[in-house]
Formats: structure tokens, C-alpha cells, sequence
């Protein structure tokens, strides 16, 4: 179990710090009408595993706030929208999936998500085909079968 201090501070690191940087960038002397958001979430704000509680709770802190923060930005059409991954190619992921691999192959058939994928999506939503789309949290989860 994690302490509440371990828990403060993961949601000091994921949530707090996108909430303050969003309220600043809000700002009319700060931001353009039409701009855009794009936080990256995790596939864990909805469907973590064990051991994910304090990160998962803060990924799920991202995504229920980015539909409020949408309709408070909606007057300036700021569109606010995350990307929600599941497992990624980092050096991170790969020392936890050699152990794994069963266990990945199984959750994320297409295999491990390339970087340039989840930049891809921000891309998409960063750009004007966008426009209509906020207070969404898309997923990116490797045919993932997240139970």
C-alpha cells in the first residue's frame, strides 16, 4: 500500500502540474483563441493493472478534468484533448516485457506502441482536422485487451 505521501507527490508530478500549466496557459495574454491541448494520459486512467493505483488515479484525474476544462475553453474554441497509451517502446517497457512477453503479447496483440505513433496522434489532434474534437481521451493501445 502506498503511503499518502508517495500518492501526493504522483499526483503533484501528473495531475497538478497539467492543471496549473492549462490554468496559465488559459490565460487570454498567454494563449490565441483556437488553440490547442494535448496531455498525455495512459491507457491506466481507465483499465490499470495492480500495482497502478496512484498513477492510475492521476491519468484518471487528466481525463475527468479535460472534459470540464473543455467546456470552460469552448468560448475561445481552445480544444483540450488527451492521448491515452497503453505500453510504448521505451527502455522502461522493454525491461518490464522481457520478463513478460506472454503477458504483453496477450494484452497488446499489434505489440509494443513506437514512439512516433503516440507523436502521430498528438500531431492529428495539434492540427486543424481536429477542430471538432475535445474533451476527448483517445486511446493508443496495441489491439490492446485490457480487462
Amino acid at each position: 500500500s502506498l503511503s499518502p505521501n508517495v500518492v501526493e507527490k504522483v499526483m503533484r508530478t501528473n495531475f497538478f502540474s497539467f492543471y496549473e500549466m492549462t490554468r496559465q496557459f488559459a490565460k487570454k495574454k498567454i494563449s490565441n483563441d483556437g488553440a490547442k491541448v494535448v496531455v498525455i494520459s495512459s491507457i491506466a486512467s481507465e483499465k490499470p493493472d495492480k500495482g497502478q493505483a496512484a498513477y492510475a488515479a492521476s491519468k484518471a484525474a487528466i481525463d475527468a478534468s479535460i472534459i470540464s476544462l473543455s467546456k470552460e475553453l469552448m468560448p475561445r474554441r481552445i480544444n483540450i484533448n488527451s492521448v491515452r497509451p497503453a505500453f510504448v517502446k521505451t527502455p522502461l517497457s522493454h525491461a518490464m516485457t522481457s520478463d513478460h512477453e506472454k503477458y504483453h503479447i496477450n494484452m497488446q496483440p499489434l505489440g509494443l506502441i513506437e514512439p512516433t505513433d503516440v507523436a502521430i496522434m498528438v500531431a492529428y489532434l495539434m492540427s486543424p482536422a481536429a477542430n471538432m474534437i475535445t474533451g476527448r481521451a483517445l486511446d493508443i493501445d496495441g489491439g490492446g485487451l485490457f480487462a
